[in-house]
Order: structure tokens, then sequence, then C-alpha cells
């Protein structure tokens, strides 16, 4: 069985201006020059047979503060949380992701979960997304694909 997986970045750039100094008493030009403010590297696409476990990855490179994370899974315009990361609280599954959902490594720089025992519900889209200070918010999806029930 192939499976593609594929390494999503979603990149966001700023331009910070400098302002004009006085060096030697010489006016220097601005100068601008790009920052990263939020790298979220994702597998778009996750395959898996029902009753096994599934990781979601989300990695988050930033040059500003996380202030929270969070797992969502959409279900057509709604979107069920499933899980929130944060700093001081830690990592807190919500509703009837408790117990079945866990945090790979605690770090807020890697919010990758793992979903246990999944079923044919499990399937669909779900979103990770990174609230950071002072650079706003970001977000990226997978998508998990549910094949069939796992036999041993």
């Amino acid at each position: 069985q192939k499976s593609f997986l594929w390494t999503v970045a979603l990149m966001v750039f700023a331009w910070v201006e400098h302002v004009i100094a006085k060096k030697d008493g010489l006016d220097q030009p601005a100068i601008k020059e790009p920052i990263t403010l939020a790298v979220l590297n994702m597998e778009p696409v996750n395959v898996a047979r029902g009753g096994m476990n599934v990781t979601l990855k989300c990695m988050i490179e930033i040059s500003g503060t996380i202030i929270q994370i969070s797992w969502e899974k959409i279900h057509g315009k709604s979107k069920q949380t499933i899980a929130v990361l944060h700093p001081e609280e830690g990592f807190a599954p919500q509703g009837e992701y408790q117990g079945r959902v866990s945090l790979k490594n605690n770090s807020l720089t890697d919010a990758t979960i793992i979903l246990h025992n999944i079923s044919f519900s499990d399937s669909g889209e779900y979103v990770c997304k990174a609230v950071t200070f002072p650079l706003g918010n970001t977000e990226s999806s997978t998508t998990v694909t549910v094949l069939g029930m796992f036999a041993s």
C-alpha cells in the first residue's frame, strides 16, 4: 500500500522597517528585511486502519511568543475542539476526545497529537491553530482517512 505524505509549510512574512539611524552624523537609509512569523509543518493526508492510532503532526517555528495551540475537527461548517495546549495550563483534551488523544511531546513547538483507537467517525479534516503574540494567529490542516477496521 502506497501512501503519499507531503509537508505543508504555511509561511507568513512581515517586513520590518528599521528607522533611519544616524551614524557618525550620516543618515543611513531605511533597511527592510523579512522575518518569519510562523511556520506550521503538517502532513496533509493521514491514512490508517480503524482500531489503530494515528499521529497528526504539527511542528511550529516562530519568532514570537506562543500563547496557545489548539486542535479542531471540522464538521461541515462547524468546528469541534479536540485539545488545547497552553504553556502554563498544559495539555487539555476536550469532550469525547478525553482519553483518546495524547500529546506526543511536551513542547510548544511540537504540537503533534496521537488519536488512539480510531474509527470511521474520526475520518475528516483536522486543524492545528497557533495563537501567538505579537504576530497573530496561524493555522494549517490535515485530513485523516480511515480505511477499514484493523484485524489482529
